[in-house]
């Protein structure tokens, strides 16, 4: 039995009189474009010319790329118009339709395998199919599939490192590293086991022991993996503990007593004859809480010498220039002492 083939009527040839009928008759250039199987936005140029003109043209020697370029008409269109062809394209044969093929010994197989148990990834790594195709298979065969377990599992003897890295103080993160699983299977493992988790910290506490080992092997050139791995703690974990601030230094302790009195980051760096940032180093080791850049007040003494500055007469530049503050911080002085601000002298407009 011969495959059935669509047939369907001649198409009628594609000239500037038919479009011109269509445009005459009242339909849309929308509906002329989609008829013809022609560019919406060609029509005005074709329009533009006749059948007779065209064929003229032709007939003088002008080449459809001259005419094209005369007109603004494509040259495959041009083409068409020429030869009175349709561009409609012709219908394919309709196939027959294939019987169904048995399954081969390689579906039943996975079939097997998957109604025996096995998850698609294991059936992917036995019969060294992809996951997608074992999947297709499976539903073209119309085998049902289970749900998709959302985590793996672990086995009994990982369970139990997972339990016993937690009880000896390690933590998620650190049991996850060491044992090489992702942090939400060590989380099952724990919970399934009943152990009380501890309170979250954001920073692992680490032993003065624990610390100088970790020295010690870092000083010896191990990396920190290797120590992490050691020690049982993170590599975060490991790289906090050795970039922990050194005691401070008496250069240090100088540098926080000047800064609580009330000096500035360049006060304090001028009268140490070295940069702001080195300053602001010195008070990090010596573990002052810096202030906020312009936020500090000049010493008891020196607020005194500025008010009766500003009290005198003398005019704020003068007063910022010779005491090295800010005019916030003379206004602050002067609001405090209940002195009434004066309007800016003329220099300082």
């Amino acid at each position: 039995m011969t495959a059935p083939t669509a047939t369907t009527a001649p198409a009628e040839p594609v000239t500037i009189a038919r479009i011109r009928a269509l445009d005459q008759a009242g339909h849309s250039p929308r509906a002329i474009a989609q008829q013809l199987r022609l560019p919406i936005f060609q029509l005005g140029p074709v329009l533009a010319l006749t059948d007779e003109d065209l064929t003229a043209r032709h007939a003088a020697g002008q080449s459809i790329a001259d005419i094209s370029a005369a007109t603004g008409i494509r040259q495959t269109l041009l083409q068409r118009l020429l030869t009175n062809e349709d561009e409609s394209p012709a219908p394919s044969p309709v196939p027959a339709a294939a019987e169904p093929k048995q399954a081969d010994a390689a579906t039943m197989n996975m079939i097997r395998l998957y109604t025996e148990g096995q998850t698609l990834r294991e059936i992917t790594e036995a019969t060294g199919t992809s996951f997608n195709v074992v999947r297709r298979i499976l539903l073209d065969a119309g085998v049902p599939l289970r749900p998709a377990s959302r985590r793996p599992t672990m086995n009994e003897e990982t369970a139990r490192a997972v339990v016993d890295a937690y009880t000896a103080g390690h933590s998620i993160r650190a049991t996850a590293e060491k044992l090489g699983i992702g942090r939400a299977l060590v989380y099952d493992a724990l919970k399934a086991a009943g152990v009380t988790f501890r309170p979250p910290s954001r920073h692992p506490v680490v032993t003065a022991e624990e610390k100088a080992r970790m020295v010690v092997a870092r000083k010896a050139g191990q990396p920190i993996a290797r120590i992490a791995e050691k020690t049982g703690r993170s590599r975060h974990t490991v790289k906090r503990a050795l970039s922990k601030t050194p005691p401070p230094r008496p250069i240090d302790l100088e540098a926080a007593r000047l800064y609580e009195q009330g000096l500035s980051l360049t006060q304090i760096a001028e009268r140490a004859g070295i940069t702001g940032v080195a300053i602001h180093g010195r008070l990090v080791r010596a573990r002052v809480s810096l202030r906020r850049p312009g936020g500090h007040m000049p010493p008891p003494a020196k607020q005194a010498q500025i008010l009766a500055a500003y009290t005198e007469g003398e005019t704020l530049r003068s007063i910022t220039v010779r005491f090295r503050v800010g005019s916030s911080t003379i206004f602050k002085i002067v609001d405090a002492a209940g002195v009434p601000r004066r309007r800016a002298h003329p220099a300082e407009k």
